[in-house]
């Protein structure tokens, strides 16, 4: 049996009988119905019962092999690997933190030879290049824009990609293992940076002094026989 929540009026992602097969024919979820509304959220439960695979359908990384997702938020993702990103000569790490787009634009709105979509994509964001500045120095990254990606460390890695998920303006910022190439040092200010976050919050974790940290109040916990949201314990 699956257990839900029945889709509130504010829910911000709802899932509606999602099923997921991989390739090889292995059923991970059949006719899942879960919603996701601003209620901070922890998704737990042992390895290989899809933490990570439902992180990604949430966040639109994959698609359903069956069902419908609906999404009511504009959502920032940080997954837990993004080796094909990483390994690309052509990546910097701005393309990592996903504000490429928006930075070229501001660059182009400077210029005066603005694109059509341009002020769209920058989204209001007018101070996005000093706040991209401010955060990498904030982190201790000795990193400019066109250091490519290749170069980052794990740990550089999974803060630059965090940095960029809080600076994108993000309704819903959905993260898979966040801490898991992260230093102490780091982690703390990793936790201090989304306790600021205006968004809603929905974590993969296994750490648990992180979902205290971070005040997850409620965990979609994978009980053997399906999904629950109950508040955490």
């Amino acid at each position: 049996m699956l257990v839900a929540r029945t889709a509130p009026a504010t829910a911000l992602v709802a899932l509606h009988r999602v099923s997921f097969r991989f390739d090889d024919g292995v059923t991970l979820f059949d006719s899942l119905d879960l919603t996701f509304d601003r209620t901070p959220t922890a998704i737990v439960g042992r390895n290989g019962v899809g933490k990570s695979v439902l992180a990604h359908l949430i966040a639109g990384g994959l698609a359903p092999t069956a069902g419908a997702i609906d999404r009511h938020a504009s959502i920032a993702f940080v997954a837990q690997h993004d080796a094909g990103a990483t390994h690309d000569p052509r990546c910097t790490a701005t393309a990592v933190a996903h504000l490429d787009a928006p930075l070229a634009a501001l660059e182009r709105i400077a210029r005066g030879d603005a694109r059509e979509d341009d002020v769209g994509t920058l989204d209001g964001r007018w101070d996005l290049a000093e706040r991209w500045r401010a955060a990498l120095d904030d982190a201790g990254l000795p990193i400019d824009a066109g250091t490519p990606a290749h170069a980052l460390s794990g740990g550089q890695h999974a803060r630059v990609a965090m940095i960029g998920a809080l600076l994108s303006g993000a309704e819903l910022l959905v993260v898979d293992e966040p801490t898991n190439h992260l230093d102490l040092e780091s982690v703390r200010a990793f936790e201090a940076a989304l306790a600021d976050f205006p968004g809603a919050i929905v974590a993969v974790s296994h750490d648990a002094a992180f979902i205290d940290a971070l005040a997850l109040t409620h965990s979609m916990r994978w009980t053997g026989e399906g999904w629950r949201f109950e508040p955490s314990a």
